[in-house]
């Protein structure tokens, strides 16, 4: 009788413990379903920001009117000052496929203070990602540590997932600051990015991210390669969070997301990127 005592309170509290571990565990899908949107949203835009800047300064695209960058195949109509982004379902550097065509409209020299060009998507995929939106971008000028800042407003941004399922809703306010002798054809130009995200995520969650420290956004690595962006997710039980981009080898796809003691490590690419 003592030992079927033991026995049956030793199930007890091998049950007590598990109905506790139950009730106390904690539903992340939610803050790596943002994290995860936010990494796929900054890097589809970031990449037309890159593009507009490379074909500026590309010599074969400004003698002959036509060049490849980055697996796109670009023409540039000085009449109309109008850059035409040609993709053909191919992989680019950062392993994403991109397909599509994007129009980018520019009023005088993209780097010449008070000049501005507006982005527009034609049935433009990445991954198989419809991209939308609407995406401006600016010089403002030089600022007082000799560097030209470029503003890049996406609004009504909207990406439709092709893997996981679902739309990111976004708008995006981005500065992008480098050095103006940086700006110079053939070289690697550094790009130190500040700003903020909101929207929906393709689950549904509201959701708001701002840098907290700078990004690095270079010519010579096809990934954001440094920075960190504080994200917030107000349904989700651990509503702050962080997305930590790794540089231990200078240029590095991988990316550490934290939510209070829970850690991931993630890859930028379309089947970790998923949820």
């Amino acid at each position: 009788m003592k030992m079927i005592s033991i026995l049956s309170l030793g199930i007890i509290l091998l049950f007590f413990f598990y109905s506790c571990r139950k009730n106390t565990s904690i539903d992340l899908n939610p803050d790596v379903n943002v994290a995860n949107d936010v990494i796929i949203s900054i890097s589809s835009y970031t990449a037309v920001f890159n593009l507009l800047i490379k074909s500026r300064l590309d010599t074969s695209l400004a003698k002959y009117g036509h060049a490849v960058i980055d697996s796109s195949y670009i023409t540039y109509d000085s009449s109309k000052m109008e850059y035409d982004f040609v993709f053909y379902s191919v992989i680019s550097p950062d392993s994403i496929q991109r397909s599509g065509w994007i129009k980018v409209l520019v009023s005088g020299d993209i780097l010449q203070k008070g000049s501005y060009a507006r982005a527009f998507f034609q049935s433009y995929y990445e991954d198989y990602a419809r991209v939308d939106g609407v995406d401006s971008i600016a010089n403002e000028g030089v600022n007082a540590f000799g560097q030209v800042v470029f503003s890049d407003h996406i609004s009504h941004g909207s990406i439709n997932k092709a893997i996981g399922g679902g739309t990111i809703k976004v708008d995006i306010n981005s500065k992008y600051k480098t050095l103006t002798s940086s700006l110079v054809s053939g070289k690697d130009i550094l790009f130190l990015v500040q700003g903020n995200i909101a929207g929906l995520s393709s689950k549904g969650y509201t959701f708001s991210a701002s840098i907290r420290d700078t990004l690095q956004d270079s010519f010579s690595c096809p990934w954001i390669k440094g920075g960190i962006i504080d994200v917030h997710v107000p349904e989700a039980e651990i509503p702050d969070g962080y997305i930590d981009f790794v540089t231990g080898d200078g240029c590095s796809n991988m990316i550490w997301y934290y939510f209070n003691t829970s850690e991931f490590k993630v890859w930028k690419n379309k089947f970790y990127l998923k949820n």
